[in-house]
């Protein structure tokens, strides 16, 4: 049965490659659970990372990671 978990392996890494290395601000919202209007106010506070690519604002999707991380690791350590 070892050899059944190598394929998921396997998809699961073309899944994590396909996927962009940055997200929208709008999308950004939609993952984070918050409106669009306080995901643009958390841009530009600098609370949330981003980066001017042209004229549009993206979001690295490991600011996005890092960011969750963070709020779980003062939620459980309070």
């Amino acid at each position: 049965m070892l050899g059944s978990a190598t394929p998921h392996r396997h998809l699961e890494v073309a899944v994590d490659r396909h996927e962009s290395l940055t997200v929208s601000v709008v999308k950004a919202a939609q993952l984070l659970g918050v409106s669009r209007a306080l995901a643009y106010e958390l841009v530009a506070r600098g609370d949330l990372p981003s980066l001017r690519l042209g004229r549009r604002v993206v979001i690295p999707r490991r600011a996005l990671e890092a960011l969750v991380e963070g709020a779980e690791a003062r939620q459980w350590s309070a």
